[in-house]
């Protein structure tokens, strides 16, 4: 706006200096008859004729472009500032087309501003809760938060257990099955006098002698007979083990079984003691190819829990780039979502057709009709140099007393082109 306010002042100072001068070129040729001005005459009326041209050729481009700028900034406030116009417009301009983008524009410039709403798209962050809900049941199973490295994998919890089991099943801490107890109580009665008097016996047998509570503990280098008949505990496992170095039968004789004894017979309990040797060798031999087999298993586990590791540490990673993606899109602070609400562009908007219509649009339609004025004054004093300056050069013809030759009125009349030679009768 100021461009143009400087540009109409000067093609007014210049039409003006030019006026001045011509007015000032008549004077110095009509009243000091200097005949040079008669040429800066010519020069100023070519200047302000030239300048009058170019203000109605400006006027000719700027009226029209004035004219659709303010009807069109009429339509534009009315479009930023009157819903229901609003909405004529786009139902103008988006008939048969597509109802989404109305939608999105009538949100940025009437709405919430919230456009990827109106697409659907917030409603798609639900996958990102399918997302964490998964990772969540994974760090149920495998704590994602644990201090283990590949180096120091988590250990098994079940196999230790197992081990126990095996350890203690094979030192005979643990009884190897419901028939195991009931066998070995059945073997305690035919041994300890307690229950049966025809015998002269208080063994107790028990599977480890560290299970013995009373009397003589028995032990694996004593003899058969030792402490026969006294309280004495016997273990299979520790003691009474091996059958080529333990004979039963040296132990349990006709003399701590009276032969009015038939039940139990020395025969029955020598039976039983034999088999639980029998069982024992075969429970030693079976668990521990067990044990052996559960040291291999976790050492595997060792192996995968490793490898399971490595599979967290990207679950990890997996985990802190959803959220990371999460954050971007929907994050209060640095979320795409939130931090694109496109109500700004109606307020931009707003603040470009005040700016443009109410001071570009408005200043170039009055510098239009300014230039117009201006161009009508300057053409006005174009025609009025020229009248002024035939008028002084016909007075001087008419105060001629005697007529002159041509040659005389060339002379004579300082109006005359200098450049121009006036042709004999």
């Amino acid at each position: 706006m100021k461009g143009i306010g400087s540009g109409l002042t000067a093609l007014f100072a210049v039409n003006l200096v030019f006026a001045i001068v011509a007015l000032a070129s008549i004077g110095m040729v009509k009243f000091m008859k200097i005949k040079f001005f008669n040429k800066i005459l010519h020069f100023s009326w070519c200047v302000i004729v030239l300048m009058t041209l170019l203000g109605f050729i400006i006027v000719t481009l700027t009226m029209p472009l004035s004219i659709v700028l303010v009807e069109s900034c009429e339509v534009f406030k009315l479009t930023l500032t009157d819903e229901d116009f609003f909405n004529d417009v786009t139902d103008l301009i988006f008939s048969g087309g597509s109802s989404d983008t109305k939608s999105i524009l009538h949100t940025c410039f009437y709405g919430s501003g919230l456009a990827l709403d109106e697409l659907g798209l917030t409603n798609d962050l639900s996958y990102f809760d399918t997302i964490y809900d998964q990772l969540d049941a994974v760090n149920n199973i495998i704590p994602l938060d644990g201090t283990y490295t590949t180096s120091n994998p988590p250990p098994s919890v079940v196999i230790p257990a197992q081990q126990t089991i095996v350890d203690n099943t094979l030192s005979g801490e643990l009884v190897d099955s419901s028939y195991t107890v009931t066998d070995l109580k059945t073997l305690n009665k035919g041994t300890n006098s307690a229950y049966y008097s025809c015998i002269s016996l208080q063994d107790t047998w028990v599977l480890n002698s560290a299970s013995c509570a009373t009397g003589y503990t028995f032990l694996s280098t004593d003899a058969e007979t030792e402490h026969v008949g006294s309280k004495t505990c016997l273990g299979f496992v520790d003691a009474w083990m091996d059958p080529s170095t333990k004979d039963i039968s040296l132990r349990y004789t006709t003399t701590y079984f009276q032969t009015s004894c038939t039940n139990p017979s020395s025969t029955t309990i020598k039976n039983l003691v034999n088999g639980f040797v029998a069982n024992r060798n075969d429970i030693t031999s079976d668990f521990t190819s067990i044990q052996t087999d559960l040291q291999t298993v976790a050492d595997r586990q060792k192996d995968y829990s490793a490898e399971v590791l490595t599979f967290v540490n990207k679950i990890k990673q997996v985990q802190t780039d959803v959220a990371a993606l999460k954050d971007s899109l929907v994050g209060e602070t640095n979320g795409v979502i939130p931090n694109t609400n496109c109500k700004f562009i109606g307020t931009d908007l707003r603040k470009l057709q005040v700016g443009m219509c109410a001071t570009f649009a408005s200043s170039l339609y009055q510098a239009s009709v300014v230039m117009i004025v201006m161009s009508v004054f300057a053409f006005l004093a174009t025609i009025f140099t020229f009248n002024l300056a035939k008028r002084f050069s016909i007075g001087i013809k008419k105060d001629s007393n005697v007529s002159p030759t041509h040659q005389e009125m060339a002379k004579d009349d300082p109006f005359q082109d200098p450049f121009h030679s006036p042709t004999p009768n």
